[in-house]
């Protein structure tokens, strides 16, 4: 018997030395999906088009996030760690999922999982989630430095293509690598009105591309606020120069109102503390006042460039007339169906995996999709979970935690008027990168309980 126990014991200290063998393969292999993600699109794109079956080339991220995911699954089964899963954010998401999967079940049928919209939804909704609890463990091997390589270096070449495409307009280029209506469309105007290209660079879209950069922007002139050495703060402030006008020339509203708010939240974080509520409220009145200046400029009767801009539209006495007022009436039709159906439909059943089904709903907004698809119980999950990431970089306050607090402040602003979260790019890079973060400041696994 004790023959047998120990060989046990042996076999099981083999199987956790080879697990432990993995733990830089799945560095690595994050470490690749953060940096590439950006350029998703655009290599998916002109391979599509050269050798086909674009799809099956574009799933190569969700391959990586489930290989991932299993991989610290299985190195946590083999050591029998699992204390990190209980950690306030984790506990929080997984009730999320659970009560989106219960709204998948009510609102689809028992047949849901054989959905092609809700497969879709599993991935835009789902997948970041977990992605952000199982890149937790891996978070003692990526310093800052790394995560900066990872992040800034991929985000400062996207910039800086966005400036060249809106400078250079290379719309037959574009078409000639694969860029039509049917992948992304190589030509995208800001309105009829106000005539400029929108810049997308490498991603899905231009809301894609300026959602996709304020966490870069805010790192960028955090690095600049912080950095003790002169040569670095010039070149994070060239930097975030680059990324700013990157966002402006995707013309992305979403993304300058979400940067707007990220870049005050983190000055204020820089400022002692009976300082901060005071310039947030500064802000958010200069904020106030230059809404009604917008708005008494596009009630002015003439439409100008400018006007066209703040206000895909204009403004009559029975409301928005243009560009606009689809987005006012997607909103509308999202906070009805919510009151209609308070345990949700599922997942896919709004937001950009619904155009899989025979009715797209777009909310227009992503908390309202969340709502949707997972209840009014999995919305207040997501929130609690958001809540407990933000009260724990704020707790801390290390010069990342600041970074991910006024970016997912900037990001959930930015949330209210697009499905910021669903797009691919964005979801993976900001919710691995704020595992990561959110992994530390917990006890180490050397020193006992969370990993």
């Amino acid at each position: 018997m004790a023959t047998t126990t120990l060989s046990a014991a042996v076999y099981s200290t083999k199987v956790r030395q080879l697990s432990q063998k993995f733990v830089p393969w799945l560095v690595g292999g994050l470490s690749v999906l953060i940096a590439a993600v950006p350029f998703h699109a655009f290599v998916v794109t002109v391979i599509g088009a050269q050798l086909g079956h674009q799809l099956v080339w574009a799933s190569w991220k969700e391959l990586m996030q489930i290989a991932l995911i299993a991989g610290v699954g299985l190195v946590s089964l083999t050591h029998r760690r699992w204390s990190w899963l209980s950690r306030s954010a984790n506990r929080a998401f997984l009730l999320a999922i659970g009560f989106g999967v219960l709204a998948s079940m009510i609102g689809q049928g028992l047949g849901f999982w054989s959905r092609t919209s809700w497969l879709a939804g599993v991935k835009t909704t789902v997948l970041p989630l977990v992605l952000f609890i199982a890149v937790q463990p891996l978070a003692e091997h990526f310093t800052d430095r790394r995560l900066a390589r990872l992040v800034l270096v991929p985000a400062v070449i996207v910039a800086g293509l966005a400036v060249l495409q809106f400078v250079t307009v290379p719309t037959q280029l574009l078409t000639a690598l694969g860029y039509g209506m049917d992948t992304i469309i190589p030509y995208q105007g800001v309105h009829p009105g106000f005539e400029a290209a929108r810049s997308f660079s490498t991603l899905g879209g231009p809301n894609q591309l300026g959602a996709y950069l304020i966490i870069p922007a805010v790192w960028l002139l955090s690095r600049m606020i912080s950095d003790i050495r002169p040569g670095r703060r010039v070149v994070s402030a060239i930097g975030f120069l680059l990324v700013a006008l990157g966002i402006a020339v995707s013309f992305s509203r979403s993304a300058l109102i979400g940067l707007a708010v990220g870049l005050v939240v983190l000055v204020a974080l820089y400022l002692p503390a009976r300082w901060r509520w005071a310039v947030v409220a500064g802000a958010v009145l200069v904020g106030w006042l230059a809404w009604m200046l917008i708005l008494d400029i596009v009630q002015a009767g003439t439409i100008t460039p400018w006007s066209s801009f703040f206000l895909r539209g204009s403004l009559s006495t029975s409301g928005i007339i243009g560009g606009d007022a689809g987005h006012v009436q997607s909103v509308a039709r999202g906070a009805q169906a919510v009151l209609d159906r308070p345990l949700g439909l599922g997942f896919g059943a709004a937001g950009p995996a619904s155009f899989y089904q025979a009715r797209p709903f777009l909310t227009e907004n992503w908390w309202l999709q969340i709502a949707i698809e997972l209840g009014i119980p999995g919305l207040l999950a997501v929130l609690a979970g958001w809540w407990q990431m933000l009260r724990h970089w704020y707790r801390h306050l290390d010069h990342l935690d600041m970074v991910m607090f006024a970016s997912f402040c900037g990001l959930a602003v930015s949330s209210l008027f697009l499905h910021t979260f669903a797009d691919s790019t964005l979801s993976i890079m900001a919710m691995a990168l704020a595992g990561l973060v959110y992994a530390r400041h917990w006890p180490s696994r050397r020193s006992g309980s969370q990993t």
